[in-house]
């Protein structure tokens, strides 16, 4: 479809030479240790890469400023903008270009499902979709943050969540009973179900450091109702992953693994919603092993050929969920395995990069782990939670601070800090 447009449509074709080019340059700066704003034989690659891109930038400005321009080729090229700004690691960047996309969407939503919309062509599914999982992703990937770093708020869902059936009591009752019979219909449940994981984990945020008692019951409710369904969700899903995954093909079996992560994800962060201290984490310790198992077969067993070099994906599959078991699984082996899968893949999903994460965790795994014993568990008085953290992917350097909590409504004490380079 996106080479489609290109024939036709300038913006997307330069963007498109534009990607090739910051690919290339990524490659060969990881390959020598140089950053992408220092000379080097190949800056050509880079330079070619910035030409073209201002080109698009350029072309669909003057599109706009002609006439509305076709909403799917808008969108398109709002997706390559957001690849480029993404791989270039500018997450601001990435977030102006993931709300550009969001509000064209909110603005042909409401319209699309009765009367005549301003935006006369159909968008197509898959596009509504990633902007879906754009916006889960950015919420995700500032889930826990200071209020100064947090993303604006989108009042309104986008046409995958506004034209789809809505999770009234009754469908809610079919969809607990109706099995999955295809991956299709296991992504397509999943987008729909973990927003709402999502916008319940936010809206619990301010308290995470209450016990439930002190929290607003309507709260602990919304909570509560998501966290059985999600639950009920993952009940259904397993039957059709347990199939999946005993299938010799294996077609599905790297869809369904992916599903299966983002599913322990979500079920820690909701869970732990009002952890008041580090120990609640202990309690997952089998949610961090098939994380920490299903990464590891993904990463190794799907074309490892592909993962032996800088790889991008515009979807978050992996990367967050080994971070969070990197941070918050105690077991020394299992954490470590997973800041080692994070080491070895040099990856980006996103908006989020695999190494970012590998100085933190063996950071925070230095601070816990100093003193204790080879077999001695980490006590809670050792335990400490990220505060905050920045990162320059164009740089490769960022700074994080941590410290602990120990009792409810206090400050954080022994709060560190910590510069770094990746």
């Amino acid at each position: 479809m996106i080479l489609q447009h290109s024939h036709y449509d300038t913006s997307i074709k330069d963007a498109i030479i534009a990607i090739g080019a910051l690919y290339k340059s990524i490659e060969v700066a990881q390959d020598s240790k140089i950053r992408l704003n220092t000379k080097s034989a190949h800056l050509e690659h880079f330079e070619s890469a910035i030409r073209h891109y201002q080109k698009a930038l350029r072309s669909q400005r003057r599109t706009f400023e002609i006439g509305r321009p076709q909403l799917r080729t808008s969108l398109i090229s709002c997706l390559l903008f957001i690849c480029f700004e993404a791989l270039q690691g500018d997450h601001h960047s990435v977030v102006r270009q993931i709300l550009c996309g969001v509000h064209l969407l909110q603005e042909y939503c409401p319209l699309s499902a009765g009367g005549h919309s301003s935006l006369s062509d159909q968008i197509d599914e898959e596009i509504s979709q990633t902007f879906a999982r754009l916006e889960v992703q950015l919420r995700t990937f500032d889930d826990g943050r200071p209020q100064r770093y947090q993303l604006p708020q989108l009042v309104s869902k986008l046409p995958s969540s506004c034209t789809k059936d809505s999770f009234s009591k009754i469908q809610k009752e079919k969809q607990r009973l109706r099995p999955i019979e295809s991956l299709e219909e296991a992504r397509h449940s999943w987008d729909l179900l973990f927003p709402r994981i999502l916008d319940a984990r936010q809206r619990a945020e301010p308290y995470r450091y209450f016990t439930r008692k002190n929290v607003p019951l309507d709260i602990v409710m919304e909570v509560d109702r998501w966290t059985e369904e999600l639950f009920s969700w993952g009940a259904t899903f397993d039957t059709f992953f347990q199939k999946t995954w005993n299938d010799i093909s294996g077609k599905n079996r790297a869809g369904a693994a992916a599903i299966k992560i983002g599913y322990h994800f979500a079920y820690i962060k909701i869970s732990a919603c009002f952890g008041l201290f580090e120990t609640v984490y202990d309690s997952f310790l089998a949610d961090f092993q098939e994380i920490v198992r299903l990464s590891k077969y993904l990463l190794q067993t799907k074309r490892p050929s592909l993962f032996q070099k800088a790889t991008f994906m515009l979807d978050s599959v992996i990367g967050l969920p080994l971070f969070l078991t990197g941070m918050k699984c105690r077991d020394r082996i299992l954490r470590r395995e997973a800041n080692a899968l994070l080491k070895s893949s040099k990856r980006r999903e996103g908006m989020w990069d695999f190494e970012i994460g590998v100085p933190i965790i063996e950071w925070v795994i230095s601070i816990e782990e100093t003193g204790l014993g080879p077999h001695q568990v980490v006590p809670e008085c050792n335990r400490f939670r990220m505060l905050d953290i920045t990162g320059d992917l164009r740089t490769r350097t960022g700074w994080v601070r941590c410290g602990q909590h120990t009792h409810e409504g206090e400050d954080f004490i022994n709060v560190k800090e910590m510069d770094f380079s990746f």
